[in-house]
């Protein structure tokens, strides 16, 4: 159901998508059931996450090695 492909998807965007330089993650289709990915993948930014919303849109930017990582919550 919709718990394990949350799990998947954090599993898989945390080990492959931002650990690649210049890598976003934007949430291309609406459904619904939202998966709060970026709620959880910020907890990589250590404490150094920023969080900003641009128009009705949340997102995490997350510092990494080559710049930062920028996910939508």
């Amino acid at each position: 159901g919709t718990d394990e492909l949350q799990k998947q998807l954090l599993n898989r965007v945390g080990q492959c998508v931002l650990t690649s330089p210049g890598s976003a993650c934007f949430a291309g289709l609406q459904g619904s059931a939202e998966l709060k990915l970026g709620s959880a993948l910020r907890y990589f930014g250590d404490g150094w996450q920023i969080s900003k919303k641009i128009g009705d849109r949340h997102f995490w930017r997350i510092p990494v090695m080559d710049g930062e990582f920028l996910c939508e919550a």
